[in-house]
């Protein structure tokens, strides 16, 4: 029964702390209302860019890749993600070696994007078909899956020139022009 006592003093405690309660409402000073809590919410609109962001490669001023990113509306297929690549972003000095009729379409199978070169390709000097093989391989590189890239033309394997100069027909991966590529700090 001691503690009879002891909870009656802690209710007393409890009920001391509490807020005073008044059965009437009342008003307070509008001067007295801190951080102008009476003035109305201002609105605001913001504009959130809808897409999805895209990393793109181009070509700066000395030669060498230098990654962007592009806002674009939807997911893209390779074969548009390459595409975006005919576009040099503007108001840059940055460009590109691919033109819209460099790339007749991109597939994808076992981690390997298989490009279709246009006849066009064979038509660019060789330090461009360099670049623009260095641009289509970090691009597509950045997509979900894609390690590795296999360059045909018209449904047969091309040899292609690597960044080293070396001419291959396997697949490459960036490795492949990593000496085209502004190194990353």
């Amino acid at each position: 029964m001691r503690r009879a006592p002891s909870v009656l003093v802690l209710v007393l405690l409890v009920a001391a702390c509490g807020v005073p309660t008044d059965d009437d409402a009342t008003t307070t000073d509008p001067d007295s209302v801190p951080f102008e809590l009476l003035e109305p919410a201002p609105t605001t609109s913001t504009t959130t860019p809808t897409g999805i962001t895209q990393e793109l490669f181009f070509i700066g001023p000395d030669g060498l890749l230098r990654s962007t990113t592009r806002m674009v509306p939807e997911a893209l297929t390779l074969t548009e993600v390459v595409d975006e690549l005919s576009d040099a972003p503007q108001d840059s000095d940055l460009r590109t070696a691919l033109g819209d009729e460099l790339v007749d379409n991109v597939d994808f199978a076992g981690g390997i994007a298989q490009v279709d070169l246009g006849p066009e390709f064979t038509t660019l000097p060789v330090a461009d078909q360099v670049l623009a093989l260095a641009q289509i391989v970090y691009t597509l590189t950045t997509q979900p899956g894609v390690g590795r890239v296999a360059f045909q033309l018209e449904g047969t394997p091309v040899p292609i020139p690597r960044g080293d100069g070396v001419i291959t027909t396997d697949s490459v991966s960036r490795d492949a022009y990593a000496n085209l590529v502004v190194p990353t700090v």
